[in-house]
């Protein structure tokens, strides 16, 4: 077989797919194989490499082509007629049917006929022509294959254009998905509850019912191998499965895929087809999507739209429902985070993924994480163009593990391991959940000033002390409270019997203070005559 060789500067010209087929196989006629992105997703999705060596026999020399045999030739032009059924799902052929019947009409007669006649050897000559005379009436075919597909209202009233729910309220079958959060706030390990989810029939996070179970596959190119096992383990532990019990549900592959690359799209496709997957996971999308030569145009809506459509439309063409894991901009999620909003498609970074998405389960820190503890307290925003959507609070609960041990394959466990719980609530519940959590913090702080108050006017003996000096005397212990809510706590002490007035002498002058209940006045005429003395 011909190597292959894939020159990339049509790639990056932002022509329609039909203009850069064309150029492809104009450009091969002068220059050798020129495969651009679109011509392998359109033309190769069969995986058959043997059009690519037809191709570029057509535009090799002669001398060339004697190396090639009659046999080989053949299986080239039969590679067509599969390649094409595959093809006209896709686009409308309809601009390149006369280089096609160039192709295989004109150049393959003559040198085949020149093969032929060099070497000596026209045995499959016959069976040659018949098979070409197939492929063209193929070709002819696609002539009537139009450009888009048209319906009347009637016919689109009676369509069938179900919903099939994959997750029932999050994810529908058919439309391109988006998983996007800030930096470690635990998209991947979403994203796994969620493959697990669907390879296993069990409810994703514990509540959406999945209707039946589903092949996935799970592309992770971020986390790395023994994190996403460890993750696949906490969530299985979870809900009393095992792999054993669902092997071949779930593929995971960790390398990093260039998903604007054609070599990737086919070989994606072709996965996708042998091992009928029905969902594919690629986590994530800063890693994959783009080449370093394009990394520069991430701003660029246009050219961000293609390169998601493109690959889209590969995967579903496929079987596949694509749901990309993607990361906020840094000034959106840091300015989320710290006010600790739910988060909002507009806060994706890069250009076309808000717009491109159909469907989307957004993530954003209700409040700051704090390290080592191991539990995320989450806003969970899903929505989608079928129509489903809602805003929860959930709290996941990882816990801590010791020595970061992952339970090797050595048979040793790790201490505690990590686990995995979730809690979902609504946003009413979450908001009273926060204040009670608020009011016992506030409850904690002032039980701490009050005993800060009554430690300082206990060594203050009956004297007593002013509030200025009781609050002065709070702030130099470190107590965060501010002045009047210090002032204010003193007042309710003496109102509750912990206080009593007293007059406290400043500046050989006698001003309103307090002292501890305990301490009667005659003590504290005592202790000021004594301090006066």
């Amino acid at each position: 077989m011909i190597s292959l060789r894939i020159p990339q500067t049509l790639a990056r010209q932002g022509r329609t797919t039909e203009a850069l087929l064309i150029t492809a196989i104009e450009f091969t006629a002068k220059n050798g194989l020129a495969i651009t992105r679109e011509t392998i997703q359109h033309t190769l999705m069969s995986g058959n490499e043997r059009l690519i060596a037809l191709m570029q026999w057509r535009s090799d020399r002669l001398g060339d082509v004697k190396l090639l045999q009659q046999a080989e030739l053949q299986q080239a032009v039969l590679a067509i007629q599969s390649v094409f059924d595959v093809s006209r799902e896709l686009i409308a052929p309809n601009c390149y049917v006369p280089l096609l019947r160039e192709i295989v009409e004109v150049d393959f007669k003559s040198q085949a006929s020149n093969l032929c006649d060099v070497n000596g050897a026209c045995d499959g000559y016959l069976n040659l022509i018949e098979t070409q005379a197939a492929v063209l009436n193929r070709i002819d075919q696609l002539r009537t294959t139009e450009k888009a597909t048209w319906f009347d209202w009637s016919e689109l009233e009676t369509a069938d254009l179900s919903i099939d729910y994959l997750i029932r309220g999050v994810l529908v079958r058919g439309q391109p998905a988006i998983i996007g959060g800030p930096m470690k706030a635990l998209k991947t390990s979403i994203m796994v509850d969620m493959a697990v989810s669907l390879a296993t029939g069990t409810r994703f996070l514990e509540r959406f019912p999945v209707p039946r179970q589903h092949r996935v596959g799970v592309v992770s190119a971020e986390s790395g191998a023994a994190t996403i096992r460890d993750t696949l383990r906490r969530v299985s532990r979870a809900r009393n499965i095992t792999s054993g019990n669902n092997a071949g549900m779930i593929d995971l592959c960790f390398e990093i895929p260039q998903l604007a690359d054609p070599q990737w799209q086919s070989y994606l496709a072709k996965r996708i087809r042998e091992r009928g997957l029905e969902v594919l996971f690629l986590d994530p999308a800063y890693l994959m999507l783009l080449s370093a030569e394009q990394a520069g145009n991430a701003s660029n809506v246009f050219l961000i739209g293609a390169v998601l459509r493109d690959l889209a439309n590969v995967m579903l063409a496929s079987g596949a429902t694509p749901v990309i894991n993607h990361h906020f901009g840094k000034g959106s999620a840091r300015s989320a985070a710290v006010k600790g909003d739910p988060p909002e498609l507009q806060d994706l970074s890069m250009a076309g993924f808000a717009e491109f998405a159909r469907q989307w389960l957004l993530v954003n820190r209700r409040a700051p994480y704090e390290i080592g503890s191991g539990f995320h307290q989450l806003w969970l925003s899903v929505g989608g163009s079928a129509g489903h959507g809602f805003l929860l609070a959930a709290d996941f609960n990882e816990g801590r593990t010791d020595g970061g041990l992952f339970g090797g394959d050595d048979g040793r466990q790790p201490q505690n391991p990590r686990i995995w719980n979730v809690t979902l609530m609504n946003k009413m519940e979450a908001d009273r959940k926060k204040q009670e959590e608020k009011s016992e913090a506030e409850i904690q702080k002032e039980e701490r000033v009050r005993q800060l108050i009554e430690d300082y006017l206990g060594e203050r003996g009956p004297t007593g002390a002013t509030k200025n000096q009781i609050y002065e005397a709070v702030r130099e212990h470190g107590a965060k409270m501010g002045k009047d809510t210090v002032r204010g706590l003193v007042s309710r002490m003496h109102r509750d019997g912990y206080l009593c007035e007293c007059k406290v002498r400043r500046n050989n002058r006698p001003e309103d203070g307090f002292r501890l209940a305990s301490h009667g006045e005659q003590s504290a005429e005592i202790w000021n005559e004594e301090q006066n003395h």
